[in-house]
C-alpha cells in the first residue's frame, strides 16, 4: 500500500503501529537509522532498506553503443532521475568514452522538456525546486572540483 504524506507524520505512525509486520523504505541513510530504530521499538517488525542510492552503471568497450546510449539515457533520465533505481553515476570505459559522451549528448538534445502532462515531453521538472537546487549546486561543485561539464548544467530556459 501507498501512503502519501510527510515521513514525520505518517511515515511514524506506519512504523509505530503495532499491527504492521513489515515496511519497505529507499531514501537517505540517516532515515534509514531511525526507520530501523522505530520497526524494533515499535514491535520487532521486519523491515527492507534501500539507501543512499547513487546505483553505478558500467558500460564496457565491447558493448553494442546504442543499446548502451539508449539503456544509459533511460537510466538516468527515466522519472528525472527521482527513482530508487536511477543510475547515479555511469562509468564508461576509457576507450569509448567520448563516442559514448557525444552519442548521449545527441540523444538528450532531442529530448523534449515540458508539461510532463504532454505525452510528447521526455523530461518534466524536478519535483520540489530545492531538489533541483540541490542538483545545480552538485554541478557547480563538481565543475570546481575539476569536472569535464560537456553539455547542460543549468536551468532550461523556459516557464515553469
Amino acid at each position: 500500500s501507498v501512503l502519501p504524506g510527510s515521513g514525520a507524520r505518517c511515515g511514524q505512525a506506519i512504523l509505530d503501529h503495532p499491527d504492521i509486520r513489515k515496511v519497505g523504505f529507499t531514501g537517505s541513510t540517516g532515515i534509514g537509522v531511525t526507520v530501523m530504530e522505530s520497526c524494533a521499538k515499535s514491535n520487532l517488525k521486519k523491515c527492507s532498506l534501500e539507501l543512499g542510492g547513487k546505483s553505478p552503471l558500467i558500460i564496457f568497450g565491447d558493448c553494442d553503443m546504442t543499446s548502451a546510449v539508449r539503456n544509459g539515457c533511460g537510466s538516468v533520465f527515466f522519472n528525472k532521475g527521482e527513482n530508487c533505481i536511477a543510475a547515479g553515476r555511469l562509468f564508461v570505459e576509457r576507450s569509448i568514452h567520448d563516442e559514448f559522451v557525444s552519442r548521449v549528448i545527441e540523444e538528450v538534445k532531442k529530448m523534449k522538456i515540458g508539461d510532463p502532462l504532454d505525452r510528447s515531453t521526455a523530461h518534466g521538472p524536478q519535483n520540489h525546486r530545492k531538489h533541483f537546487q540541490s542538483l545545480l549546486d552538485f554541478v557547480d561543485r563538481s565543475v570546481a572540483e575539476g569536472a569535464n561539464l560537456a553539455y547542460g548544467g543549468k536551468q532550461v530556459d523556459r516557464p515553469g
